[in-house]
């Protein structure tokens, strides 16, 4: 019972904010799920007073409403897809969290660790007793230990649309996913997750480069969203320009490099193409995390100096 009393008192932070996060993904998939049944419920009503009254003798109606009703008919069977569920959780419903939000859901629990351990000179007192490869094991650790958040929300909203959606596409509601890859579900999911995973680790990378430079835990979280928010503007700026039109052509003026919303897997340009460009995106980032800590002495000197100035 002390052991756990301990446990939450040093990471009591962390669990009530992970815990808000999950609360919020899990009432926007609950409004999405009760949206779908809803539109469902009407247009079984409908159905079913079209029927009624077509198979009325007793009383005349229009051509157009005629029309109209035998239109209702002809779709009465069909269900609201996997895509439909998830396009309107991800995107609509969870948006927010999961798009704009999403580099924080990961870096906040993430760097609240990262930056306790640089602040603190625990490094000074470890490299006594161990190399400096274990120490950055431990801290690189420290930060993979949330990568799970994102694609664990991805996950439980994949299979709430398995649950409720058809796997084929047969309904006339657009979805945000119209290429090929919507006719193998699986290897969808599959290529979904992994991305949501590359996107996962490029953030905590971005935010193990920040804390290099910024114990500070607030201003770390702060300085990792402005600069990923800088990114993203020099990407789409670089889209439009003439720059872009020589080098990748048709990939320019539209959302290819997006990089703020990891759930939106945009696949107007090819599913080989998004794929290509979050691994790129991902080993850039790993070369800035191993050039950020490559040298031992200046972090020791950086985290010893920080801690003696408190």
């Amino acid at each position: 019972m002390v052991i756990v009393f301990k446990f939450l008192k040093r990471n009591l932070f962390v669990i009530v904010f992970i815990i808000v996060v999950f609360g919020y993904v899990f009432n926007g998939i609950s409004k999405s799920v009760n949206e779908f049944q809803q539109i469902d419920k009407r247009k079984e009503n409908i159905a079913l007073k079209c029927e009624t009254d077509l198979s009325d003798e007793n009383n005349s109606y229009s051509d157009n409403y005629i029309k109209y009703c035998e239109n209702i008919l002809s779709y009465k069977d069909d269900k609201f897809s996997f895509y439909n569920y998830l396009s309107d959780m991800a995107i609509e419903k969870c948006g927010l969290v999961v798009g704009y939000l999403g580099l924080l859901v990961v870096l906040v629990p993430a760097l609240y660790y990262v930056c306790r351990l640089l602040k603190n000179g625990y490094i000074v007192n470890y490299l006594t007793r161990k190399n400096y490869l274990s120490f950055l094991k431990c801290l690189f650790g420290k930060a993979y230990r949330f990568v799970w958040i994102l694609p664990l929300i991805a996950i439980i909203m994949i299979c709430v649309s398995l649950k409720y959606g058809v796997i084929q596409n047969n309904t006339n509601t657009l979805t945000l996913w119209m290429s090929d890859i919507t006719n193998n579900i699986y290897l969808f999911i599959i290529l979904y997750l992994i991305n949501i995973f590359m996107y996962s680790c490029m953030f905590i990378n971005l935010g193990l480069i920040v804390a290099r430079y910024q114990n500070n835990y607030f201003l770390s979280l702060v300085l990792s969203y402005v600069i990923f928010f800088g990114l993203e503007l020099f990407l789409e700026l670089f889209s439009a320009s003439g720059v872009c039109n020589v080098f990748f052509k048709d990939y320019c003026g539209g959302s290819f490099f997006n990089i703020m919303d990891a759930f939106t897997f945009n696949d107007a340009y090819g599913v080989s193409s998004v794929m290509l460009f979050s691994f790129v995106m991902l080993v850039i980032s790993f070369v800035g995390v191993f050039l950020a800590y490559r040298n031992q002495e200046k972090l020791v000197i950086k985290s010893e100096r920080y801690w003696r100035s408190r």
